[in-house]
């Protein structure tokens, strides 16, 4: 979807250089092509992120009714697919307010009626965020904070990250400069890095001041926007042409052969999850209890592959007392250990590897079938 919207919106609002680098982003850097291929909530987020934006970029340069709709329905998309999400799309806001406030006549009465519908679509939402949030403070199994560099790196993944970032501010400082006679696209410009820089604060100072509640994956929906701010900045620079296809035969020499590398590495993965799954078909249903030393199978991935199980997660590597009649499995970050072999024959069991070079999820796994020593 990302890139039909740069082959029409984005080329015909900013040129072909803008659509052509944004597509380039998009489709081969490491993180980009990670998570266009992971079935998760980060990648629908960076979609209605953007689209999200597009339309601030109509609102400020043609203040028409219908864009002022489009721009509550995506953001309210974003508030909804993802917590930080909604934080980014919430420096949109922030500008619209202050122009608002400054242009009365001609932005004020839209404006307050599209923050006023975004709150009352939200508010049925609002009851779980915070026992998100509650939770998150209360107990979350984060422990690192990114800093400022790790987060800018990310963005732009590759041997080029911090070179791509600098390209990019330059870029938007020179086409805002070039361009300053148009104020809406000035001010929709200083927007977009708001919404980067403000997102990255924000959960560095929160992460500071009470629990770490930022990884630099939650980045990746408003590295879209970093995105869309390079493709754009370098298409409304002088020789622009130029600049283009400087960056993409750089992107294609430095991110093709990642490219090709995470492509295969994903496939690979595919296949180790899939046979992982058929050895262990018989895990799924009631009475069978997966022992994990795997915080994430105790937390999301064992219900979803093998729904009806009970996990049980060792977060001190101790193996739990284990009941008669049940039906154990052992799935390991690594093969089980001398101490930890003493520890199952001391409650009277055996083990079998069933799967020696499996996968779940993202992560690597051994598993074992469980035996009462007869």
């Amino acid at each position: 979807i990302g890139i039909v919207v740069a082959l029409t919106v984005i080329w015909k609002w900013f040129g072909m250089e803008a659509s052509v680098l944004f597509i380039l982003l998009s489709s081969l850097l490491e993180t980009a092509v990670t998570y266009n291929v992971e079935v998760r909530m980060y990648s629908w987020g960076a979609l209605f992120l953007m689209l999200s934006f597009l339309t601030l970029y109509r609102i400020l340069t043609t203040n028409e009714t219908r864009d002022y709709v489009c721009f509550v329905l995506f953001s309210l998309a974003c508030a909804y697919t993802h917590y930080y999400c909604l934080i980014s799309v919430a420096f949109f806001y922030i500008v619209l307010i202050v122009l608002a406030l400054v242009k009365r006549e001609a932005y004020f009465k839209r404006t307050l009626i599209a923050c006023l519908v975004t709150v009352a679509a939200y508010l049925p939402w609002l009851i779980a965020l915070i026992q998100t949030l509650q939770r998150t403070m209360g107990d979350f199994w984060m422990l690192y904070i990114p800093y400022l560099k790790d987060c800018i790196g990310y963005m732009f993944s590759g041997s080029l990250q911090y070179v791509l970032f600098a390209v990019m501010l330059l870029a938007v400082v020179f086409t805002a400069w070039y361009q300053r006679g148009d104020w809406g696209k000035v001010l929709w410009l200083a927007a977009g890095l708001c919404s980067i820089f403000g997102t990255i604060m924000v959960g560095i100072i929160v992460s500071r001041l009470f629990r770490p509640v930022i990884i630099v994956r939650y980045l990746y929906s408003v590295s879209m926007i970093a995105w869309v701010l390079l493709a754009v900045g370098v298409s409304g620079c002088r020789r622009k042409r130029l600049y283009t296809g400087l960056l993409a035969a750089a992107l294609l020499i430095t991110s093709g052969p990642q490219f090709i590398h995470i492509v295969q590495t994903e496939r690979t993965q595919n296949v180790l999850l899939q046979e992982t799954l058929e050895a262990t078909t018989r895990i799924a249903g009631k009475g069978n209890i997966i022992v994990t030393d795997l915080e994430y199978i105790d937390w999301t991935v064992g219900d979803y592959y093998y729904p009806g199980s009970e996990q049980i997660y060792m977060g001190d590597g101790e193996l739990p007392a284990l009941k008669e009649g049940k039906d154990y499995w052992l799935m390991l970050s690594d093969f089980i250990s001398p101490e930890f072999t003493a520890q199952l024959e001391i409650q009277g069991y055996t083990f079998k590897l069933l799967v020696e070079n499996g996968s779940l999820g993202t992560h690597p796994v051994k598993v074992y079938m469980l035996e009462e020593s007869k």
